[in-house]
């Protein structure tokens, strides 16, 4: 339920739509279907693309999340949660993860390890912040530019070709 309450006042260029949702018999989020599929899929299949284009379009995208009254955290930025609509624009997606400002007081999941800040390993269950979604974002310009995989082993973090 808090998904689809984030994800429905959402209206970006570079924020994936949600159409609609169903409950039963189990929950289902519904979108439309991105051809072109996730960030990783795509710079692979198409590597002569720009690659700073697709990242300045998934920043605008979270710069929006952050500009939110509250602002949303994504909590999972990683090139599989960033679809190539058909119009071939970068737009984030999955906000599963994504907690609202005023709700980091909450325990919850902080997403995977491997874009994770390390202040998110601490003892005390650290919460996700703006500033946690901005280092996961510098990952992915690592990742994305370099042709290299995020890797997180324990709190240290390792990109690899």
């Amino acid at each position: 339920k808090r998904e689809v309450f984030i994800w429905t006042r959402l209206n970006h260029q570079n924020i994936h739509p949600i159409l609609g949702f169903r409950s039963q018999p189990s929950a289902h989020l519904i979108s439309n279907w991105c051809y072109h599929g996730n960030l990783a899929e795509y710079l692979r299949c198409n590597p002569q693309f720009s690659r700073l284009e697709k990242l300045l379009q998934t920043s605008r995208g979270l710069a929006y999340l952050h500009s939110q009254s509250p602002p949303i955290c994504h909590a999972n930025i990683k090139p599989e949660n960033i679809l190539v609509n058909d119009r071939c624009e970068a737009a984030l997606t999955d906000f599963g993860l994504s907690q609202l400002f005023v709700e980091l007081g909450i325990d919850g999941p902080k997403g995977g390890p491997d874009y994770m800040a390390p202040e998110l390993f601490e003892a005390g269950n650290p919460k996700p912040s703006p500033e946690s979604d901005v280092y996961a974002f510098g990952g992915l310009v690592l990742a994305v530019c370099h042709h290299l995989n995020a890797v997180c082993w324990g709190n240290e973090h390792f990109f690899v070709r």
